[in-house]
């Protein structure tokens, strides 16, 4: 089921944020990188909310584990947690990249 929330203009809202206008966004980062959460890229919605009840908070660092063999789900690491997120869903945190693991 494909999800029907409302994706932003990426740069323009990052511009207006302070946020560096090239971020990436989680589905986007290959295994082993780290990143910083700074802001999700949808209004309130049913979703952002879950992602948040989670712990993806923005400033929240997190590292990509790993990818199923066809890229989705994602599994992340945040705050000595565990998560798989689908990549829909993690296609709406904007993130800083903060290196390789």
């Amino acid at each position: 089921m494909a999800y029907k929330g409302h994706i932003s203009n990426h740069s323009q809202y990052h511009a207006h944020k302070g946020f560096p206008v090239t971020s990436d966004t989680l589905d986007s980062l290959p295994v082993g990188s780290r990143a910083k959460v700074l802001a999700y890229r949808i209004a309130s919605s049913p979703l952002r909310r879950r992602l948040l009840s989670l712990g993806l908070l923005p400033g929240a660092e997190l590292e990509v584990l790993r990818r199923a063999p066809l890229g989705d789900p994602i599994e992340i690491r945040i705050r000595h947690t565990h998560l798989a997120l689908r990549a829909h869903e993690a296609a709406v945190l904007s993130v800083e990249r903060l290196g390789e693991v």
